[in-house]
């Protein structure tokens, strides 16, 4: 049971303001993992510029930038929802919106230089992502109930509608221009993440649950009554576990295509997996909302079956 249930407090499903967070987060989530899964466009480039410089291993250097930021984005998600609960939603936000721009306005002064890349995109960027993600999805619990997990699908989705458009954006940038310019360009588009910010604020009837005493806020940091669950531990641990290969094809499959299919076009499955992923994100969102369908099961077959796909394409 949630805080605000506890307080006798329910949240109604809907609204104009709830289907504002919607579209908000929808953003956010697409600005976030849209670019972290169209990083691979901007390695293939980071690789050649990083080559021209003279870095010896630019092929492992153009791959830690971007292995950081998704390292970044997602090992301070406790943080981030710790400052969440301390600072509030929308302030969490525009912190992190704030240092997303901040990271990516620096990278692209610094794009022949990896040592700052990984502290300016593989960081600071990673950082400001995670501040902004985490509240984008706590803020959904605050607006609905019944369909929050179709919610939970149509934000999702964000980043497979964004992973569809950017890769031939980016593209198209890094053609007419160089990679500094398409770093300017996203740091621009990341200005979107803080703007969402301003519509992630509590309704009226939750406004009590959200002044928390010192002691509160204390207690909410760890909630060790989670921690004495086997479930929720066994569950917390396989989760990054599940997460630690996903996202190596969104890195390396470009560069790939290039020197194993040079006539064919690799951003094409970038988009293809955006495409089939957004459609399970909906599905499977709505799905989880029927009352007798085990959330946690359905995850678990969705982990089990991802695998055995990855074991059969494996060389």
């Amino acid at each position: 049971m949630s805080a605000p249930e506890a307080d006798g407090w329910r949240p109604r499903d809907g609204g104009l303001h709830g289907w504002l967070v919607v579209a908000a987060s929808f953003c956010v989530n697409g600005l976030v993992f849209g670019l972290i899964n169209s990083y691979s466009v901007i390695y293939a480039r980071l690789q050649e510029t990083l080559i021209q410089a003279g870095e010896t291993d630019a092929s492992s250097m153009a791959a830690l930038v971007g292995s950081l930021t998704i390292g970044a984005t997602f090992s301070l998600s406790p943080v981030a929802g710790i400052l969440t609960d301390m600072l509030g939603l929308k302030r969490t936000t525009l912190v992190g919106g704030t240092l997303a721009v901040i990271g990516m306005t620096l990278s692209s002064f610094l794009t022949h230089t990896v040592e700052a890349l990984c502290v300016t995109y593989g960081i600071i960027f990673g950082i400001g992502a995670s501040l902004a993600y985490t509240p984008s999805l706590a803020v959904l619990g605050l607006h609905f109930r019944e369909k929050l997990g179709l919610v939970n699908g149509i934000v999702c989705t964000g980043s497979s509608v964004f992973t569809i458009a950017l890769p031939p954006i980016l593209s198209l940038l890094l053609e007419e221009g160089d990679l500094p310019w398409a770093l300017r360009f996203l740091a621009i588009a990341m200005a979107g993440l803080a703007a969402a910010g301003f519509l992630f604020t509590p309704p009226k009837g939750s406004q009590a649950t959200a002044e928390k005493s010192p002691t509160t806020k204390k207690q909410s940091i760890i909630n060790r009554d989670n921690w004495r669950v086997k479930r929720y531990v066994i569950w917390t641990i396989c989760i990054p576990c599940s997460l630690f290969g996903y996202f190596v094809p969104y890195v390396h499959m470009v560069k790939f295509v290039e020197e194993r299919f040079p006539t064919e076009d690799g951003k094409i499955l970038i988009m293809c997996i955006g495409l089939t992923s957004g459609l399970g994100r909906l599905i499977f969102g709505k799905i989880g909302d029927l009352p007798r369908v085990d959330r946690i099961l359905l995850q678990q077959v969705k982990i089990y079956y991802a695998t055995r796909a990855s074991c059969s394409i494996a060389p």
